[in-house]
């Protein structure tokens, strides 16, 4: 056990004794940097049970961001496109354009195959 030298013991009970009285101008979570979070959703066809798969895919990366303290919500790009090309999915292209702009900082998505066959 290490010994406080008595000269010293006197100003850190007046230290604790400040501090005790310091109330925080900010909460923890303030202090964390948010990771931007994009979530990517694609479907290939507008069939009934694709449909309810993309609002349930929707659904479930909505609340894993929204239960993260340090993710923010960027936004959600989904997609009903068949993933043989890129060029005809416009919220996939806007993504890409919010990456290029420095707007996300990680995206989720079910599969990586959700971006397309390569």
């Amino acid at each position: 056990m290490c010994r406080l030298d008595s000269k010293l013991e006197v100003p850190l009970q007046q230290w604790n004794e400040k501090l005790s009285k310091f109330e925080p101008i900010c909460s923890l979570t303030m202090l964390i940097k948010k990771i931007r979070v994009a979530v990517y959703c694609r479907v290939s066809t507008p069939h009934e049970d694709q449909v309810k798969s993309l609002s349930n895919q929707i659904s479930y990366y909505k609340a894993m961001v929204n239960n993260r303290v340090n993710w923010e919500l960027v936004d959600i790009y989904a997609d009903v496109q068949s993933g043989k090309n890129t060029s005809g999915r416009p919220e996939f292209q806007r993504m890409l354009e919010d990456c290029r702009n420095h707007k996300i900082d990680m995206i989720i998505t079910k599969s990586i195959s959700r971006f397309g066959y390569y």
